[in-house]
């Protein structure tokens, strides 16, 4: 802390005569050599030392080195974590559900890497909490998912999915998850006549690519 302002430095970095107080996390003994090197780096004299949300190894009588001591838990006391009352900020959850490598039934109109990666792009695009999701069940299952109940037990629970895959659109919209769906065929194939079949709308064909002169 510097006047009223939090900053993010590197201890190691910093003046120390720029600080009045200094504040401590984490697990904590006598022994901690992390802290015993903030301790050399920041000695106490002109600074107040805080410990805050820690688990002191020791018991609080034989050594806390802190002019103020509110620990997680001690041989003392025992207090929530502080994360119970941090600010939530609920982020979506987005499945993608990505297509592997696969031998073209049309190799000219063969565009899977392509998909792949705006289906990558658009998935990372905004803050959110990206679950790539494996829908095989024929080879060992990237996402440790064993049976088809468990795969869709897994789609079913996020806000929207990304997909190039066939099944990543049919599965999502079967258990009322919205869609983005990437055909990784040019013109469209399978996965865009799967869209309008159903009358989804968000489905999209890569485009071709232009010949070159």
């Amino acid at each position: 802390m510097k006047g009223d302002h939090f900053y993010e430095v590197y201890w190691h970095e910093v003046d120390p005569r720029d600080y009045s107080h200094v504040w401590v996390c984490g697990p904590l003994g006598k022994g901690t050599d992390a802290f015993s090197r903030l301790r050399k780096r920041c000695p106490p004299d002109g600074c107040h030392w805080i410990g805050v949300d820690l688990s002191m190894i020791e018991p609080v009588e034989a050594w806390h080195p802190f002019d103020v001591l509110l620990e997680r838990d001690s041989n003392r006391n025992k207090r929530a974590d502080l994360a119970f009352a941090a600010d939530m900020n609920a982020l979506p959850v987005i499945g993608l559900v990505q297509v592997e490598s696969f031998t073209p039934l049309f190799p000219e109109r063969d565009r899977q890497e392509d998909a792949r990666q705006a289906a990558r792009r658009l998935a990372f695009a905004q803050p959110a909490a990206v679950v790539e999701i494996d829908t095989r069940l024929d080879v060992a299952n990237a996402s440790g998912l064993r049976t088809a109940g468990e795969v869709e037990a897994l789609i079913g629970q996020m806000d929207v999915v990304v997909t190039t895959r066939l099944h990543g659109l049919v599965l999502a919209l079967r258990h009322g998850v919205s869609a983005i769906a990437i055909d990784p065929v040019a013109g469209g194939d399978k996965i865009t006549a799967q869209a309008r079949a159903v009358n989804w709308p968000v489905a999209f064909a890569s485009t071709r690519r232009p010949m070159m002169s």
